[in-house]
């Protein structure tokens, strides 16, 4: 998978005394997504493919697909969380697969913090690799969610920020479901020219 995100270069050095490789990691430049919300709000985001290489994948595949267009941020809880990503709205609905989640406790190194403003995968707290479409974005920092979660972006600007702000201080009822609807109008993705694609994982 991660030959489809980044490209390593190894150049054997035939030399007189050296015996391995050297080996390029060539940087990919952050994809920018742009969230444009029904009432003109806008955030906006970078992404981070060498440390969540699969996640920004599979993101930026729905982007591209119009999957987000017209759903709505479905929880909102100040303080914590803005999330989106089920056309459903109940938190257990999304794609029809599954991709692996890319976060230290299930054996992926993952060093982006869950500060405020990240972007990372929701998941049922039972299955580490339940992710697919669901994404929130942090109102306030929650380290402890580090580790157990793949972060995968980061919003940038202070407009994104002032948006996340008036989304998250939405009143809500007692299932933290906006009381007036937070609709996506679109997503778009801006990935400097570069390809992705995502793996999922197969079911038994």
């Amino acid at each position: 998978m991660r030959r489809a995100i980044f490209m390593i270069i190894a150049v054997a050095l035939f030399m007189s005394g050296c015996s391995q490789p050297e080996v390029e990691v060539v940087q990919i430049p952050s994809p920018i997504l742009t969230i444009t919300m029904s009432d003109g709000l806008v955030m906006t985001a970078e992404l981070y493919p060498m440390q969540a290489p699969n996640t920004v994948a599979n993101i930026v595949n729905l982007v591209q697909q119009g999957y987000y267009d017209g759903l709505e941020f479905y929880r909102v809880k100040a303080g914590f969380v803005i999330q989106t990503g089920d056309p459903t709205g109940t938190g257990y609905g999304g794609v029809d697969y599954r991709i692996r989640g890319e976060f230290s406790e299930n054996g992926f190194e993952n060093d982006i913090s869950h500060t405020r403003g990240t972007l990372s995968m929701a998941r049922y707290p039972s299955d580490y690799d339940s992710a697919g479409s669901s994404f929130f974005i942090m109102h306030a920092g929650a380290k402890y969610l580090d580790g157990e979660y793949a972060a995968f972006g980061r919003l940038i600007g202070d407009e994104s920020y002032e948006t996340l702000d008036i989304i998250a201080n939405t009143p809500t009822d007692i299932n933290e479901k906006p009381l007036v609807d937070k609709v996506i109008h679109s997503i778009t993705v801006d990935t400097k020219g570069y390809t992705y694609t995502h793996e999922e994982i197969e079911e038994d």
